[in-house]
C-alpha cells in the first residue's frame, strides 16, 4: 500500500518503508540509491515497480563500471557506458530524445574512427589530430547504401566546433569516472576552430534570413497545412520542433502562450490574422496537435533530418527558391533578424524565448502584451509589404 504525504510517498516493501521525494519542476517522485538520483515518473502506484527495475539496472551499470580500469577499456565499452547514462537521462526527461540521437550518430563516428576494440588508455594526441582531420572532412550524400554524390568543400568551422566539444564530452566522462587520468589530447591538437574563424567563414556564406520573396515563394505552392506552418513560423520565429508541439490548448483569443521546447523559457506571441485563418482549416484530428502530416501522423522530429526540413526543402524547389542556407529554421532567423529593426529587444527574447543571463532578466518584469504586438506587427508588414501601401 502506498500513502501519499504532502512532498513524500511511503511504500510499504519486505516488511519495512521507502519513502520517496518529489522533483518539483517535474512532480516525479524520486530517491537516491548509491550517490545516484533515480527519477521514478509522476504516478505513485509506478514507483516501487520503477524502483526496482531502476536499482536493478543501476547495480548492472556499477558493476560493469567497476570491472572496467582504464587500462583495459575499450573505444565501444566507453561509448556504451556513455550512452547508457544519457538513456537513462531521456527516461527521467533530462535529456532529449534528439540530443540522445546526437550522442549516438557521434559515438559511432568515434568507435568507427578508432575502432572498437582500441584501448581508450593508447589513444595518443596524434590520434586526436587525425580525427579533428578526419571530422572536417564532408561526408559524401548516400542513397540507399550507395554514394550518389560527393560534397563539395569541408565542415563548416562552427559545425567541426560541435564535433569536436561533443567528442571532448565522451572523454571527459571517462576522466571523471575514473577511466583515464587526464584528457588525451593537447590543445594544439585538439583545439577547436576560433570564433573568429567562425564568424569570418560564416560572413562569406549565403545568408541564412529568407527574403520577403523567398517565403512567399513558398506559400504559393504549399497546401493548407504548410501555408499555415509557415506563416506560424515567421509570425512567431518558431523552429521546427516548436512548431510540430504546437496544441490548440497553447491558443487563447489569438495569443499563444508556450515554453520553448529547447529552454523551456516561457513564451507569448499575437497571432496574425492571416495566421489565424491559415490554422482554422486544420481542425481534423482530436490529438490536440495542429499540424499533422497527409496521413495524420505528427511533424515532432523523429531524427537529425526531419519531416518539416525535408518538406520545407521540397517546397522551395518547386518554388524554384532552393540554394544554400535555406532552410524552415531560416524562417526562426528571419524573424529575429526583422524583429530587432523594431529595437524592443526584450520582447522579441519573449516571443522567441531564447535563454538569457543578462542581470537586467532578473529585474525585469513582465512585458506588456502592447510591446509583444507591436513586435509581431511590424514583421507582418514587412512580409506583407504594408507599408508600400501607404
Amino acid at each position: 500500500m502506498a500513502k501519499t504525504k504532502c512532498t513524500k510517498l511511503t511504500v510499504d516493501y519486505r516488511g519495512g518503508k521507502l519513502q520517496f521525494g518529489i522533483h518539483p519542476p517535474t512532480g516525479q517522485y524520486r530517491k537516491k540509491y548509491k550517490g545516484h538520483t533515480l527519477y521514478l515518473g509522476a504516478k505513485p502506484d509506478g514507483v516501487l515497480d520503477q524502483w526496482l527495475a531502476k536499482t536493478d539496472q543501476l547495480e548492472i551499470d556499477l558493476k560493469a563500471s567497476a570491472a572496467l580500469e582504464g587500462d583495459s577499456v575499450t573505444v565501444k565499452q566507453l561509448c556504451d557506458l556513455f550512452l547508457s547514462g544519457k538513456d537513462r537521462q531521456v527516461q527521467t526527461g533530462e535529456l532529449s530524445p534528439a540530443t540522445f540521437r546526437g550522442y549516438l550518430q557521434h559515438g559511432k563516428l568515434i568507435t568507427k574512427f578508432f575502432g572498437r576494440d582500441k584501448l581508450i588508455a593508447d589513444l595518443r594526441p596524434k590520434d586526436f589530430e587525425s580525427l579533428k582531420a578526419h571530422m572536417a572532412k564532408t561526408k559524401p550524400q548516400k542513397r540507399n547504401g550507395k554514394t550518389v554524390k560527393q560534397s563539395k568543400g569541408n565542415l563548416s568551422l562552427e559545425s567541426l566546433r560541435t564535433y569536436i566539444r561533443v567528442t571532448k564530452v565522451f572523454f571527459n566522462f571517462a576522466v571523471d569516472e575514473g577511466l583515464l587520468d587526464r584528457v588525451p589530447w593537447t590543445k594544439s591538437t585538439f583545439g577547436m576552430p576560433t570564433q573568429k574563424a567562425v564568424q569570418k567563414q560564416r560572413a562569406k556564406r549565403l545568408p541564412r534570413q529568407a527574403t520577403r520573396e523567398e517565403i512567399k515563394a513558398v506559400i504559393a505552392v504549399s497546401n493548407d497545412t504548410w501555408n499555415a506552418l509557415i506563416l506560424f513560423a515567421i509570425n512567431s520565429g518558431s523552429g521546427n520542433m516548436d512548431s510540430a508541439l504546437l496544441r490548440w490548448a497553447d491558443i487563447k483569443d489569438g495569443w499563444v502562450n508556450s515554453p520553448r521546447n529547447k529552454t523551456s523559457k516561457p513564451r507569448r506571441f499575437k497571432l496574425w490574422p492571416e495566421t489565424i485563418k491559415a490554422m482554422e482549416k486544420l481542425r481534423r484530428y482530436d490529438d490536440g496537435l495542429v499540424f499533422h502530416g497527409r496521413q495524420g501522423g505528427d511533424y515532432i522530429p523523429k531524427s537529425k533530418t526531419d519531416q518539416i526540413s525535408r518538406i520545407f526543402t521540397e517546397l522551395a524547389v518547386k518554388a524554384k527558391v532552393k540554394r544554400q542556407n535555406l532552410s524552415f529554421y531560416s524562417l526562426r532567423h528571419t524573424f529575429q533578424t526583422i524583429a530587432d529593426e523594431h529595437l524592443d529587444f526584450p520582447a522579441v527574447q519573449r516571443i522567441m524565448g531564447h535563454s538569457s543571463t543578462s542581470i537586467s532578466d532578473n529585474y525585469r518584469g513582465k512585458i506588456s502584451d502592447a510591446r509583444l504586438e507591436a513586435v509581431t506587427d511590424h514583421v507582418r508588414r514587412w512580409l506583407f509589404d504594408l507599408d508600400a501601401d501607404k
